[in-house]
């Protein structure tokens, strides 16, 4: 090991090296452990010949295996030991000053009664990773006691954590390598004694990175805390970007001397957000539907559209845009086909998008993409009740709640369609003389409306759900085509109202998102 990781003469070799030693008393094991406090280790092997003493923890071991992996230990025994040197058991006893979790870590593995790799459950599948706790021990007890070989292994694998071309290293950490969150699950908890052992050990080429993964923000929002990396939010934001391009107030308060950036968003929109960002989530989903497309689920949606709209998240930005306007199109037949055809047989539109519909109403309205708004308004006078506007909906969290002026504007709307639809839905009575019923097309129809009318407040709005035109399935074939043209022209006329007539917006072809 001659490279700048390894300054001197790498793990230590120095022949006839000898280790400290105390002048205790011989004593068995458990009065050794009782009188020193000491803990007897599980690895006590009872045919062991020699045993190691860290300042809290005894191991019972075998001279032929350290001596076999490490040229100290081999060198130690290979020269004559004092004679008042204590014994346990008839075992001398060497006191070492190392870390009792370094020995615990690094002793099973040396035993392979542990493996050195793991298996991750990353993309990649078949890619191996050495755990941080293990790795640190292999670091440090490696270069101390020149174990070579765990040496060699844990620098090979602290330099593919820690590479030194910035492609490789947000790939590791931020990339497809890490969807199984090794890296911050295992490595970034340990990540300041990684850097201080990289240190000590004389590892320069690793510390660049360490040190990159370790700049970080702290943003806070609300009550809740969030620790990432500057680069990162710079890289996707052009707010955050310009934000840190700019000198920081001295007195700015920090969290473990990252800068704290207070934020007044919704926490629940930054706890959907930056998974995804961090590449923790995928932005779609896989539909069970017929059509088998893909979905943003609706928590993420909105927080893409709010986060990226006033960050300038514009990638995030621009796939929830485009997504939301698949929901709720401006065409009545992708519409309907959205929601009440075969692209809606998971349920997916009334489990995870109507459950959310007035916050998509609220963000759309802030933001001002006007051009979803009229099919926005038409879901929810078609699938929401009165008692719905007026008192609110139950969301994930809570009941949410119309402002009082959406409340009023989509009363007003509700009821002047209703009218509407009762002064033409007469008109889809137009029996056709080719019926083969003798008129009982004509009676069930009667019957039919008799009840709409009885109910209007309810039963009207089914008029726009094309799912509810059903009743035509009890007419003759001829009846049924009749009714079922009726019907989609009454949906189109009322659709065809919603954005100018019935709330304030531009006709259909002047809508525009203002954004």
């Amino acid at each position: 090991m001659s490279s700048s990781d390894d300054p001197g003469q790498g793990p230590v070799a120095r022949k006839g090296k000898k280790l400290s030693f105390s002048n205790a008393p011989v004593l068995n094991a458990d009065d050794a452990a009782v009188s020193s406090k000491l803990t007897r280790s599980d690895i006590w092997f009872e045919d062991g010949n020699v045993i190691l003493q860290t300042p809290d923890k005894m191991y019972r071991v075998h001279r032929g295996m350290l001596s076999m992996h490490s040229t100290v230990f081999n060198d130690m025994f290979g020269v004559p030991q004092p004679t008042d040197q204590p014994e346990i058991d008839g075992c001398p006893v060497i006191v070492l000053s190392d870390s009792v979790e370094d020995w615990d870590e690094f002793l099973p593995m040396l035993y392979n009664k542990r493996s050195v790799f793991q298996l991750r459950e990353n993309a990649l599948m078949g890619s191996y990773a050495v755990p941080t706790k293990l790795l640190l021990a292999m670091l440090v007890l490696g270069h101390k006691y020149d174990f070579r070989a765990f040496w060699n292994q844990a620098l090979q694998f602290l330099k593919i954590s820690f590479p030194t071309k910035l492609d490789d290293l947000e790939e590791f950490w931020f990339g497809k390598t890490d969807d199984d969150w090794f890296a911050y699950e295992q490595i970034l908890q340990h990540r300041f004694r990684i850097i201080h052992v990289a240190t000590e050990l004389g590892i320069q080429t690793v510390l660049p990175a360490a040190y990159y993964i370790c700049v970080a923000n702290c943003l806070a929002v609300c009550m809740k805390q969030y620790k990432v990396h500057r680069s990162i939010l710079a890289m996707h934001s052009p707010v955050f970007g310009d934000m840190f391009g700019v000198p920081q107030p001295a007195d700015q308060p920090s969290v473990e001397g990252c800068r704290i950036v207070n934020l007044l968003d919704s926490e629940e929109d930054w706890d959907e957000f930056l998974p995804m960002l961090y590449n923790k989530r995928s932005v779609f989903q896989l539909r069970t539907n017929a059509t088998k497309s893909y979905a943003i689920p609706t928590k993420q949606l909105l927080a893409m559209l709010v986060l990226g709209h006033k960050y300038g998240f514009c990638a995030f930005w621009d796939q929830a845009l485009q997504f939301l306007k698949i929901c709720f199109p401006p065409r009545l037949d992708d519409l309907e086909e959205f929601w009440f055809g075969k692209a809606n047989d998971d349920g997916f539109a009334n489990d995870q998008i109507l459950p959310h519909i007035y916050r998509i109403l609220h963000v759309t309205l802030q933001l001002g993409i006007q051009t979803v708004l009229p099919s926005v308004y038409y879901i929810c006078m078609t699938l929401l009740s009165t008692r719905h506007l007026l008192e609110g909906v139950n969301e994930p969290g809570g009941t949410a709640y119309l402002t009082y002026e959406m409340r009023h504007k989509l009363v007003l709307a509700k009821e002047s369609i209703q009218e509407e639809i009762l002064n033409i839905i007469p008109l889809w009575t137009d029996i056709r003389p080719s019926c083969a019923t003798d008129h009982a097309c004509q009676r069930k129809f009667t019957d039919w409306y008799v009840n709409l009318v009885a109910l209007a407040s309810f039963w009207s709005f089914m008029a726009l759900d094309p799912r509810y035109t059903i009743i035509a399935a009890d007419l003759c074939a001829t009846c049924h085509d009749s009714f079922s043209d009726h019907a989609k022209l009454t949906r189109g006329a009322v659709f065809a109202r919603f954005p100018s007539e019935l709330f304030d917006l531009p006709e259909w072809a002047a809508l525009e998102d203002s954004i």
